[in-house]
């Protein structure tokens, strides 16, 4: 795929976003509250989805992915998630607003296989309400953020729904860290690692080293994945390690302009 094909491909993908940070939101022309995206799934394993008004073509889909630090945070606590998906509707893009399990209840990498499974099913459901599946970008904020980039990234996440990164087609990634790497346990002893893990430790939900490898998006770096905008505050460092990684490390290079 050429680069001017994949700076359009993002353009088309991204636009809304800009839309919502600067225009209010008004009503939507469908709303599909509660939906459980995992037959007999719990309480937190579901989205709203909200549809536009004109349905005469497949509209593009985002599936918004709210923060909390993998321990807080619902698609229902707050207006903002509503709103930015009645503004993407307004605009002509479809949006599901979606939940995931958080800590305690669960340990990683649950949050990750719920946003997997709640694209997995926009995937198979959303072209029934007008929606192209071919055309779904994940948009995550905080730790939504992270399971956004880490759905489009750890090919593991998708496989079970016969999916992978290649059916992502972007993804808006505002605010997390997405340069980090894991624990470097060389020289490390083998019970003060199994510490870490174990109950009461730094690591306690996440079970083993490789899981814990498994939560960092540097591990799935390569050119599956697909076009990418991550939005971060100027001047913070991560911002400027990440903007220093080549544009292939990250998959089709996508220049600005």
């Amino acid at each position: 795929m050429s680069p001017k094909r994949n700076l359009a491909q993002a353009r088309a993908a991204f636009a809304p976003l800009f839309f919502i940070l600067t225009c209010p939101a008004p009503s939507v022309a469908q709303e599909l509250l509660d939906v459980a995206y995992v037959s007999g799934g719990a309480e937190k394993q579901r989205l709203d989805l909200y549809l536009p008004q004109a349905l005469d073509v497949p509209k593009p889909v985002v599936l918004l992915v709210h923060g909390g630090s993998l321990w807080s945070g619902d698609r229902k606590d707050s207006p903002w998630p509503r709103r930015v998906c009645e503004a993407f509707a307004a605009e002509g893009v479809a949006c599901a607003a979606t939940s995931y399990r958080l800590y305690p209840q669960v340990d990683w990498p649950a949050p990750a296989q719920d946003v997997a499974a709640a694209f997995a099913w926009l995937h198979s459901n959303v072209a029934s309400y007008g929606g192209d599946p071919r055309r779904i970008v994940l948009v995550g904020h905080s730790s939504g953020c992270l399971l956004s980039t880490l759905v489009a990234s750890n090919p593991s996440l998708l496989a079970p729904h016969g999916l992978g990164p290649s059916d992502v087609f972007g993804v808006v990634a505002i605010g997390c860290r997405l340069d980090e790497t894991p624990p470097d346990t060389t020289g490390v002893s083998a019970e003060r690692v199994a510490q870490a893990f174990a109950a009461g430790g730094t690591y306690e939900n996440f079970g083993s080293l490789d899981n814990l490898r498994s939560y960092y998006p540097m591990t799935h770096l390569g050119a599956h994945v697909p076009p990418f905008l991550a939005l971060m505050r100027r001047g913070n460092g991560l911002s400027r390690r990440f903007s220093k990684m080549p544009p292939r490390t990250w998959g089709s290079p996508v220049t600005a302009g």
